[in-house]
């Protein structure tokens, strides 16, 4: 079943998790998390809303999420659908994973929807904006590198001149 999930298969992903040994607030925020579908993301702020907790502790239960891919961590996004962190690192290739994760998860949805969980209503995007996201996030910060770049040569070449 792992396996199936892992794959993108969550048609048999109908089970009660077994989360006695965790607190009710970590309980809360990880049974909101894996009730996000395939195809769509969401927000640490949305997380924390219906599960009514703190973005906070939604990032920190997300970080350490002990039960992926049955509590879909990457599937939990900065405000902005953004990555923003990823099995607790925050490396290029941490974010580069989780967005190659939601990649594999795009459906060709278009709207955002939501669903009830926790008697409160979770906010969930298609994948393919957090998609668009991050492109428009490298191709700013290419530009941002560009013109320091640009920025950095003119400066030497004005030292280079005195």
């Amino acid at each position: 079943m792992l396996g199936d999930l892992e794959a993108g298969h969550e048609e048999g992903k109908h089970f009660t998790l077994s989360t006695e040994f965790v607190s009710a607030p970590m309980r809360s925020i990880l049974h909101v998390a894996a009730a996000i579908p395939i195809g769509y993301v969401t927000t640490y702020g949305h997380v924390a809303q219906a599960a009514r907790s703190q973005a906070r502790p939604v990032g920190r239960a997300m970080a350490t999420n002990p039960l992926y891919p049955i509590v879909p961590c990457h599937r939990v996004l900065g405000a902005d659908l953004k990555p923003v962190g990823y099995g607790g690192k925050q490396d290029e290739v941490a974010l580069e994973d989780k967005m190659g994760r939601i990649s594999n998860e795009l459906r060709g949805y278009r709207e955002e929807t939501t669903i009830d969980v926790e008697q409160e209503k979770l906010i969930l995007y298609p994948c393919e904006w957090a998609i668009q996201a991050a492109a428009a996030e490298v191709d700013r910060l290419r530009r941002e590198a560009d013109r320091q770049q640009k920025t950095n040569a003119a400066e030497r070449e004005q030292l280079r001149l005195f």
